[in-house]
């Protein structure tokens, strides 16, 4: 975008976006317009909460049916800009919401909590397909 060409810096790797987020006080999050409809919240939302920064969203649904009401979303540039200013504005504020948000995802939404989620899910998915498999075969 020609309007950023002075603060561009390029992409940075994955294993340094916990020194970016720590060098700032907001993340907005701009979800992916194949992902959004379905909801799939992007996993840089979990990495900014668990770092300590307040993550804004314009995934409604997946971020409804992670946090409730808590996380703010935004769905124009007037909501992402009155909540950027609101946000900074009441730091308190935001330092309070920050540090519930990040105790919630450290308890239910790590890395660790996914893959035993899905060793769950697989383990079900094996034990019906088991099951199914192992009854005898009857002739109609």
């Amino acid at each position: 975008v020609e309007g950023m060409r002075d603060i561009h810096r390029g992409f940075v790797p994955y294993t340094t976006i916990p020194s970016v987020y720590a060098s700032t006080k907001i993340v907005i999050d701009d979800a992916a317009h194949v992902t959004k409809p379905y909801g799939s919240v992007n996993c840089r939302v979990y990495d900014a909460l668990a770092s300590g920064r307040l993550a804004l969203s314009n995934c409604q649904i997946g971020i409804a049916e992670l946090f409730g009401s808590q996380l703010p979303t935004w769905t124009s540039a007037e909501e992402l800009q009155h909540l950027v200013s609101h946000f900074l504005d009441f730091p308190e504020e935001r330092e309070d919401l920050t540090r519930r948000l990040r105790d919630e995802v450290l308890t239910a939404h790590t890395y660790d909590h996914r893959a035993a989620e899905l060793l769950e899910i697989l383990h079900l998915h094996i034990s019906a397909n088991s099951a199914r498999v192992q009854r005898p075969f009857t002739a109609a």
